[in-house]
């Protein structure tokens, strides 16, 4: 998983975002997926179980646990490998849902 987050501005800690924050949220998003079916989460009910709608799953995840810690971020990208040479990657433009 390489999850890339885009700030215009550092905020008062010089940072885009604490990437502590950061490996929480990640954290937190691949515990509550450890040993789940996708098939029996309530986001998947409507859509196919793919690697492109799982790194979607993902990315409202790891942007919801962020939370308020993203303020000065604009554009998420969360890329989920499958293997060396497949993977889906899921773009979100911040900036108009702020």
């Amino acid at each position: 998983m390489e999850w890339i987050l885009s700030a215009r501005a550092l905020g008062n800690d010089g940072f885009a975002v604490d990437i502590s924050r950061m490996e929480a949220a990640r954290d937190a998003a691949l515990a509550r997926l450890e040993g789940a079916y996708l098939n029996d989460l309530p986001y998947f009910e409507s859509v196919q179980p793919s690697l492109e709608n799982f790194s979607a799953f993902l990315q409202e995840e790891l942007l919801r646990l962020l939370g308020a810690a993203g303020g000065n971020v604009f554009r998420s990208e969360l890329k989920s490998w499958e293997s060396d040479t497949a993977w889906a990657s899921v773009e979100v433009d911040l900036s108009e849902k702020r």
